[in-house]
């Protein structure tokens, strides 16, 4: 008769392993009264047969892939994972013994226990760091704010696009009447004033400033065209064109008029710009060579447009 193998010896499919196989089923049937199953499920639950889960290979390979993510959690992440084995039923010791870095205290088992009673095993763990989300009132109050007629005005003939590409919408838009930091300061004092909020601080200015940049794009920064030198605004046009019919490699007759004729202003804005930084380095030499304190070099914006009683809801030809 043929010596009988360890069970973990015994060759896959052979006639050796089928028949211890065989001999455990009928004997666990005749025991089990025909029960098998319940039998075994009983046993592994029980604490006689804890032991045996780990050496199981398919939940062996399970507890190690639960324990690596374990080990790789951020503190407050580890009972996320740690609920998944509480909950199924292995206790406390053993996954000591498994080598699972738990406290002495058990104090992330119960942890654990508690995080999977709350919500269910598995369950992320919410995040309580840094700064809480602001509410979307508070949002929608600095919205409000930022938009109404004292600090705030329409454009003429502006707008922006805004939305995903296939759902961009065409958005008026409205220029600021005060810098960001004092828009801050006096939503701040409006939402004290009315005692919507207390002294203590709702919103720092740089989430403020971050409010405007991503729910309000259309709120820009007002520009005025009025102190511009139209000598070098023409200029710059006139660079732009000159370059456009320079890099064509055949031009028609009235390409290369216009051309012409473009080279020909283009040397007026060059000395335009010669003449204009003699006056900057003149003037740069005159304050730097003041030697008497009681003398000053006084600089005059003439050009600056003066604006009175203006009405906030009134639309000004700004553009």
């Amino acid at each position: 008769m043929a010596k009988w193998k360890p069970f973990s010896d015994q060759k896959k499919g052979g006639g050796q392993r089928k028949k211890t196989l065989l001999y455990l089923r009928k004997l666990v049937d005749y025991n089990g009264g025909g029960d098998y199953m319940g039998l075994f499920n009983a046993y592994f639950e029980g604490k006689n047969g804890q032991f045996c889960t780990i050496d199981i290979p398919i939940v062996q390979k399970l507890m190690a892939i639960l324990k690596t993510c374990h080990d790789k959690a951020q503190p407050y992440q580890k009972r996320q994972w740690l609920s998944i084995v509480q909950k199924a039923g292995f206790s406390f010791s053993t996954l000591k013994k498994s080598g699972w870095p738990l406290s002495e205290t058990r104090k992330s088992w119960e942890s654990a226990k508690k995080h999977a009673e709350s919500f269910f095993p598995g369950a992320p763990v919410p995040e309580k760091r840094g700064r809480p989300k602001l509410n979307e009132a508070v949002v929608q109050s600095i919205i409000t704010f930022c938009s109404n007629d004292d600090n705030s005005y329409p454009a003429s003939n502006r707008t922006i696009k805004i939305g995903k590409k296939n759902e961009r919408l065409d958005v008026p838009v409205i220029y600021r009447n005060k810098p960001i930091s004092n828009l801050y300061h006096f939503w701040v004092l409006d939402r004290t004033k009315n005692e919507i909020e207390s002294e203590k601080k709702i919103c720092s200015e740089s989430k403020f400033r971050q409010i405007l940049k991503k729910k309000m794009k259309y709120l820009k920064k007002p520009r005025k065209n009025t102190d511009m030198c139209h000598i070098c605004e023409s200029g710059k046009r006139i660079l732009k064109k000159i370059a456009i019919l320079e890099k064509k490699t055949d031009l028609d007759e009235n390409e290369k008029e216009l051309l012409k004729n473009l080279l020909e202003n283009k040397s007026l804005y060059d000395k335009h710009k010669e003449i204009y930084e003699k006056q900057k380095t003149a003037f740069k030499n005159q304050v730097s060579n003041i030697l008497n304190p009681k003398e000053a070099v006084i600089v005059m914006d003439f050009k600056q447009n003066l604006v009175m009683n203006v009405i906030h809801n009134t639309q000004l030809g700004r553009d």
